[in-house]
């Protein structure tokens, strides 16, 4: 299940409004009356909102916006034991990443077990000396979980998911989809037309021993770039399908041929 989880300021307000509000929901936060709040109004996290002359807000909270925070961690823990969402400590380790303050040294063993188990998922390309982390950088997948607020793309042909900040990711096929335009917060996936049968067989037999011992070392960057550019962004998907498809030409397969998908089979013992 994939909820609007709302931006920090916005999550702050939220919080700042709950720990004012009174046994019926109302709060009134002095200067408050700002695009933030009318945003949560907008959002549904308000029932009413009103302002005074002197820019007061007078804010009566709806049932969504009371229950809000319990909501969001009840929901992100189901999403994170079946796999949708990577977890709080795999997205600081990605945030630490992106802004370059990771430190290898620093690491606790809680965050080592960590790494590891988020480089056997495709999000990060480690080297080890001596059963330590000493090399971390992020993968394509990686780039993309952070994008999505640690959602991970959904591997499906067709279909809408949401993600954080209220947006609407399209993924497939969007070469019928309309968009209005001018509408807010909405992103088009795949504009390029279908992700090659070839691609999104991969990402069925991702688990499959024939493939997984044929890529050898290539393997984990085959998968990667295979989730990415089935359900990537724009340029994002764009790079990765040609770099898997540059990584399967060096064994043999041409992902874009009718007989890619055969092939694949057949190395794959099926």
């Amino acid at each position: 299940m994939r909820i609007d989880i709302l931006e920090p300021e916005l999550e702050d307000l939220l919080e700042v409004l709950l720990n004012a509000a009174d046994g019926s929901g109302f709060a009134e936060l002095p200067n408050g009356y700002t695009p933030e709040i009318k945003e949560l109004k907008r959002r549904g996290y308000l029932e009413k909102l009103d302002g005074d002359l002197s820019g007061n807000a007078l804010v009566w909270l709806s049932y969504k916006g009371i229950t809000y925070f319990k909501t969001k961690e009840k929901t992100l823990l189901a999403a994170e034991a079946s796999g949708e969402w990577i977890g709080q400590t795999a997205l600081s380790i990605l945030k630490s990443l992106s802004r370059g303050v990771f430190s290898e040294s620093e690491l606790s063993e809680e965050e080592k077990r960590e790494i590891a188990r988020m480089s056997q998922q495709g999000l990060l390309s480690v080297r080890y000396a001596d059963n330590i982390p000493w090399l971390v950088s992020m993968t394509d997948l990686g780039e993309l979980a952070l994008k999505l607020g640690g959602w991970l793309p959904l591997a499906k042909d067709d279909g809408v998911f949401v993600g954080g900040s209220n947006n609407t990711y399209i993924y497939g096929d969007a070469s019928n989809v309309q968009i209005q335009q001018g509408s807010e917060g909405c992103k088009q996936i795949g504009v390029e037309g279908k992700c090659p049968d070839a691609v999104k067989l991969l990402l069925e037999l991702e688990e499959n021993e024939g493939l997984r011992s044929l890529f050898g070392e290539k393997g984990r960057e085959v998968f990667s770039c295979a989730k990415v550019a089935a359900c990537g962004e724009g340029g994002d998907r764009g790079r990765a399908l040609r770099k898997v498809t540059e990584l399967l030409t060096g064994f043999g397969i041409d992902i874009m041929s009718a007989g890619a998908v055969e092939l694949i089979k057949r190395l794959a013992g099926i």
